[in-house]
Formats: C-alpha cells, sequence, structure tokens
C-alpha cells in the first residue's frame, strides 16, 4: 500500500509542476514577456546598427590616412617641392566616437 501512495505523490508532484510551468510561466522568456524580449532585440539591433556604422566610417578614416602617407613616402624621394607639397596636403583624421 506505500508502494502506490509513493506513486501518487509523485504523480501529483509532476501534474503540480506542470500546472504551475503552464500558467506561471506562460508568454515568458527568462522573465520577460514576449513584448519585452522584442524591445529589448529590437533595441540591441540598433545599437550593434550603430557600432557598425561607426566602425565601417573608422576603418575608411584608416583607408584614407593610409593613402596620404603612401602619396607623402613616394613624393619624398622627389624633388624638395614636391615633398613640401605632399606633406602639407597631410592633414589630421578624426576619430569616431561611440555611438
Amino acid at each position: 500500500m506505500e508502494e502506490n501512495n509513493g506513486q501518487v505523490w509523485i504523480i501529483v508532484f509532476l501534474v503540480g509542476a506542470l500546472v504551475w510551468a503552464i500558467f506561471f510561466h506562460q508568454n515568458t522568456y527568462e522573465g520577460q514577456t514576449a513584448e519585452e524580449w522584442f524591445n529589448e532585440y529590437d533595441y540591441q539591433a540598433s545599437q550593434n546598427e550603430e557600432y557598425k556604422n561607426a566602425l565601417e566610417e573608422a576603418n575608411n578614416n584608416i583607408d584614407e590616412a593610409n593613402s596620404m602617407i603612401e602619396e607623402a613616402k613616394w613624393y619624398s624621394w622627389e624633388r624638395y617641392e614636391e615633398m613640401g607639397d605632399a606633406l602639407d596636403s597631410l592633414y589630421t583624421i578624426d576619430t569616431v566616437s561611440e555611438p
């Protein structure tokens, strides 16, 4: 008789756990509703896009600076005036601020 009593308690526990899981965690993902989760996802996706754009801008600035350096190095073996013109054409590149 005690064996049946133990099985009943296990079944009651499993049914209770199932009911609790269905009704108390419905429409949540790690404690968030579907809408809250989507809003967080949407916000993070827009942040990622801003960082991607900032990285692209920084890489473009680096490419531009490298091009100017290469041109100045090429002119450095030419006449003095051309070397001066190449150095005069150099300018600083802007940094990219964090989005």
